[in-house]
């Protein structure tokens, strides 16, 4: 610190303690920072892995299954089966 309290009473160490550290942006910084870190976890639960399942990919096949699913659906059957006995 920048003075010598040796010689002088408490509260005028503590008043003198409080004025040197800052005590609400550094409270401040420290709420914000656990914030990013819950907001990246919230982002990514489970982390990054390079066994996990890619669930994109898994959603997007799904989707084109359905999509060519109902395509057949749709169609009949001599349409499918042209020339078969």
């Amino acid at each position: 610190m920048s003075r010598n309290f040796d010689g002088a009473e408490k509260d005028v160490f503590l008043e003198g303690f409080v004025s040197y550290v800052p005590a609400m942006p550094s409270l401040q910084f420290f709420i914000f920072l656990i914030w990013l870190n819950f907001g990246r976890t919230a982002v990514n639960p489970f982390g990054s892995d390079d066994d996990d399942i890619d669930v994109q990919q898994l959603l997007k096949t799904h989707v084109q299954d359905s999509l060519r699913l109902a395509s057949l659906y749709n169609k009949e059957l001599d349409d499918i089966f042209d020339n078969m006995p």
